[in-house]
């Protein structure tokens, strides 16, 4: 049979609608460049966050399961240098070191599938799981195209890194 499949009024459940608790946020970023004493040759420092996720939900919501908070903290502090080959190419390469922190928290239902399945939140149990703050060395590379003098084109590669 085609069609909507029949659904049990005893676990049909009416939620309330809910959003992220957390307001906006700022995303740092600074860099700074500066030329050296051997020619076509700039060296640099930048910090910025790639990736900061802040997520915050009421614990009873329908979501639970999913996601109650997230705080996924990421910083990269970066010393680079860059080369100049030639008119419409630049080169560079850097050291970075990563910082990172993530919690992460959502709900548990102990009692799912053991019985029935009732939408009550009675049997929920909250996991959080949160990674210390640790820092990562990293290298990244890169190259610039200047296409012309108001488009250019950039490729840049970060090394993988690793937690356990």
């Amino acid at each position: 049979m085609i069609g909507k499949p029949e659904q049990d009024s005893a676990i049909e459940e009416n939620f309330s609608k809910v959003s992220n608790e957390n307001s906006g946020t700022i995303i740092p970023f600074f860099a700074v460049g500066i030329p050296t004493s051997i020619q076509n040759l700039h060296l640099g420092f930048g910090m910025y966050a790639p990736n900061l996720a802040l997520a915050k939900y009421p614990e009873g919501g329908a979501q639970r399961y999913s996601l109650i908070e997230q705080k996924f903290e990421v910083l990269h502090f970066q010393l680079a240098a860059a080369y100049h080959l030639f008119e419409q190419l630049d080169i560079g390469a850097g050291m970075v070191l990563i910082m990172n922190k993530v919690i992460v928290r959502q709900a548990s239902d102990s009692a799912d599938g053991l019985l029935f399945y009732l939408e009550e939140g009675l049997s929920d149990s909250i996991v959080k799981m949160e990674s210390q703050r640790k820092f990562f060395p990293a290298f990244s590379l890169g190259a610039t195209y200047h296409i012309i003098p108001s488009i250019d084109f950039g490729v840049s590669f970060l090394s993988s890194v690793s937690s356990k």
